[in-house]
């Protein structure tokens, strides 16, 4: 009951200063520990607070994400949809690794809700690190739910890949774009030296 009390008040300071002051960096540690709580309220409220605020503190996020981890195994689903979605919105590349892996493990989940959450979970890994989602496999998975029984999966799935191949084509477009400037202001500055020349 106490637990439960502290919880609330330090849930309400977190949610009332949710701008990035230090107070606000300061609560991260409690809110953390708070992830291992079995109320759900508690869990959602502090998983919401641990991704909003992972990357100010990446040490505090580590510990975050070992607990996140071991909720991917829990029997409850909300759990495990909770945790997996949590992982992916904790926007450090070095902790990619353990999201990719929770979303593999969802992808492969006999409930539709973990299925539906590990999907929508690539989109923002892929956000955050796109190589490693190519490197992980999870294309390869989100094709093989296409055929999945259950229509939101296929539909989030089909979204999926579709928000992928615009930001790889986004990219690309970005990328010949930088090299049209570079190559464009190099022929120009050559251009108006060799009309000086003549």
């Amino acid at each position: 009951m106490l637990l439960k009390y502290i919880s609330d008040v330090v849930m309400f300071q977190a949610l009332s200063t949710s701008t990035g002051t230090n107070l606000t960096l300061q609560l991260l540690p409690s809110a953390a520990k708070l992830l291992a709580s079995t109320d759900l309220v508690t869990k959602k409220l502090a998983s919401w607070y641990v991704a909003r605020h992972s990357s100010a503190y990446s040490d505090i996020s580590v510990l975050a994400v070992n607990t996140l981890v071991t909720d991917t195994h829990d029997p409850n689903p909300v759990v495990r949809s909770l945790a997996i979605r949590t992982l992916a919105r904790i926007q450090l590349p070095e902790l990619a690794e353990h999201s990719i892996n929770a979303v593999n493990s969802g992808l492969k989940d006999s409930d539709a809700v973990v299925r539906r959450a590990a999907v929508l979970a690539g989109i923002q890994i892929f956000k955050m690190a796109p190589s490693a989602i190519l490197d992980g496999g999870l294309v390869d998975s989100l094709y093989t739910l296409i055929r999945d029984p259950d229509p939101i999966v296929v539909v989030n799935c089909l979204d999926t890949l579709q928000c992928r191949k615009y930001l790889l084509m986004r990219e690309v477009l970005l990328s010949i774009e930088t090299w049209l400037c570079i190559c464009c202001s190099g022929w120009s500055h050559f251009l108006s030296h060799s009309v000086l020349l003549c």
